[in-house]
């Protein structure tokens, strides 16, 4: 019997050693979706608070037309923009991820698409289409963005080259 004790001892042990941080791995990617919709929402309604808990201590937010700022730096833009959204200065009737593509990682995601704005600002009508890129990570165990860069996509874009548009050069 004494034989026996000391194999399953030393299973219990491996057993216990081994990692159960569930941090690495990764939710399924329905759970990222649904993470970038909340996002969105929160985003289009400047909800700091929810945005504040979806980003990484660690965040960085480049626009094409600026520096890349902080984490501290987005959220102070986030409560400008929920005072301009209070006042009515700014109205958004419409903000759209569209065309998104997901190319998940082990615990990580990128998302690459075109988010689509339309309102009024200081009362002038607005609509926009940016191009964006996120970076998406695990932190303890939740999808939180970590980075963002976008593009303004000019209301007459390029199209694609193509074979069908593209002639070949010798």
């Amino acid at each position: 019997m004494g034989k026996f004790i000391f194999p399953y001892l030393l299973f219990l042990f491996l057993l216990g050693c081994q990692s159960h941080n569930t941090q690495d791995q990764a939710p399924p990617i329905q759970s990222l979706e649904e993470a970038i919709a909340k996002f969105n929402a929160a985003f289009a309604e400047a909800d700091v608070e929810k945005l504040s808990a979806m980003i990484t201590d660690d965040y960085r937010h480049t626009n094409g037309h600026q520096a890349s700022i902080d984490r501290q730096a987005w959220l102070q833009y986030l409560k400008k923009r929920k005072a301009a959204l209070a006042s009515g200065a700014l109205q958004v009737s419409r903000y759209e991820l569209v065309d998104p593509v997901i190319t998940k990682y082990d615990a990580s995601a990128m998302l690459t698409g075109i988010i689509e704005m339309e309102g009024v600002q200081d009362s002038l009508p607005f609509s926009q289409k940016i191009r964006i890129t996120n970076l998406w990570v695990i932190d303890d165990g939740k999808w939180k963005r970590a980075a963002f860069q976008d593009a303004k996509i000019p209301s007459e874009t390029v199209e694609p080259l193509t074979d069908e548009n593209t002639e070949e050069t010798d």
